[in-house]
């Protein structure tokens, strides 16, 4: 239910409507066929990022560790964004 106000979520919906929606047939066909492509996509991606999450929590056994974890993952976050930028 929460997805309805998350913005990642309509994003990523407006962006597959406005690049793969096909301009001919039924709407509504249409939309269902791209709704089950993205669920068939969307599925396997997001287990995958959930299992390397348990994976890495596994791995970080002291609070040192997850401290020095996060401050990679937010150094390479910034990078990112410095090279979006740039």
């Amino acid at each position: 239910m929460f997805q309805f106000v998350n913005p990642k979520a309509w994003v990523m919906g407006i962006a597959l409507i406005a690049g793969f929606m096909p301009s001919d047939g039924s709407l509504l066909v249409n939309a269902a066929i791209l709704s089950l492509f993205m669920e068939l996509i969307a599925f396997p991606c997001i287990s995958l990022w959930a299992g390397f999450g348990m994976a890495i929590g596994r791995r970080l056994k002291t609070p040192r560790a997850w401290r020095v974890f996060n401050g990679v993952m937010g150094l390479a976050t910034a990078a990112c964004v410095g090279f979006i930028l740039s």
